[in-house]
């Protein structure tokens, strides 16, 4: 077997996706639970 190094550009490429995936999950999370946290982002802005 032998083990393939990924170049930086693959390597900068998955965290990148992984990054905006990140992002897009918290976005859609917390704009469908606006309304039921709306205190608690009050309180914290």
């Amino acid at each position: 077997m032998s083990v393939e190094i990924l170049d930086l550009t693959d390597i900068m490429t998955v965290l990148t996706a992984s990054f905006l995936s990140f992002l897009l999950d918290n976005f859609l999370l917390r704009t469908c639970s606006f309304e039921k946290k709306n205190h608690g982002i009050i309180r914290y802005i």
